[in-house]
């Protein structure tokens, strides 16, 4: 069997031959999910529910169910890069890939096909970068009410953003701080106050273990209560996935946690604002496909046969 390691970002666009992560059909997964964009603007965002009073041409798409986004497939892959490689013009080709989301044919086409788990599934969603990288900086940007805000917007009506106030900020840094000594060695890093350090050089761990251990019970009774309990599904979800064993039944409390937390994130958060579509970042999205890719992941490190 063959193992090939990727990062994201231009290694694995390379291989995997997709568009970015902004395209209109930027799911990594490959999932039929297509994306909206901000009137006038050329990037894309994966949002479920369709923005109020929107009107962008080829966005127009109803609702999309969470709970009806199956697993990846090859099957579909086929299929989708056939249809692109059919293109009997170049205009036409440049609409297919916009529609498909494939720029062209994955390198490890050329692998024998038992050599390889398949494509999409090989490019599986990596813990380390999605939890303590992408989703850390999203709630950040949130909590401290840095995310960008357009002039149509108004900051003054953030509730989320309780961490704003640089008092209150420095007051959860110290909480933050004075968990280290409580803290077991497994935890690896144990994470520095973030109102000193989160910008400088706190490790992918400190995040982690600030955001997924210690923030369900340091933001409680500071975030609004319905924002607390939507991030505790969400972390519920995630230390399911961060198991080095998981039962079906977990897998399963898993993906329900996580959809849940993903359809609420949206109405909680995005509001169906047009000017907000930026806020679902692709990462709000890829967590969702964290436990159906895990069933295709166990053959993949299994051991080989004989």
């Amino acid at each position: 069997m063959l193992y090939l390691a990727c990062a994201d970002g231009p290694g694995l666009l390379t291989m995997n031959n997709f568009v970015g992560h902004q395209g209109k059909n930027g799911c990594r997964m490959q999932c039929p999910l297509r994306g909206c964009r901000k009137p006038g603007a050329s990037q894309y965002y994966p949002v479920l529910l369709k923005p109020n009073n929107y009107d962008v041409p080829g966005c127009t798409h109803d609702d999309v169910n969470v709970f009806d986004i199956g697993p990846s497939t090859s099957a579909r892959y086929v299929q989708q890069l056939r249809y692109l490689l059919q293109a009997r013009t170049r205009k036409e080709y440049q609409d297919r890939c916009l529609e498909t989301g494939i720029v062209g044919p994955s390198i490890l086409l050329g692998l024998q096909p038992h050599l390889l788990l398949g494509i999409p599934e090989y490019f599986s969603s990596e813990m380390m970068h999605l939890s303590g990288a992408n989703m850390a900086a999203l709630w950040l940007d949130l909590w401290r009410g840095t995310i960008k805000c357009a002039t149509t917007d108004n900051k003054a009506h953030w509730h989320w953003a309780a961490l704003k106030n640089q008092r209150t900020w420095e007051e959860h840094g110290h909480a933050v701080a004075v968990c280290r000594p409580h803290l077991p060695g497994s935890f690896d890093v144990a994470p520095h106050d973030p109102s000193l350090h989160a910008n400088s050089w706190y490790k992918a761990a400190e995040y982690i273990t600030w955001i997924y251990s210690l923030c369900p019970a340091l933001l409680y009774g500071i975030l609004p209560h319905d924002l607390w309990r939507n991030f505790c599904k969400f972390v519920a979800g995630f230390r399911i996935m961060g198991q080095y064993s998981i039962t079906p039944a977990q897998l399963q409390c898993a993906r329900n946690y996580l959809v849940e937390w993903e359809n609420e994130f949206e109405i909680l958060y995005y509001q169906r604002r047009a000017d907000r579509i930026h806020f679902i970042r692709p990462c709000v999205h890829l967590t969702n496909h964290l436990a159906l890719e895990a069933p295709a992941l166990v053959h993949l490190y299994a051991p080989p046969n004989g």
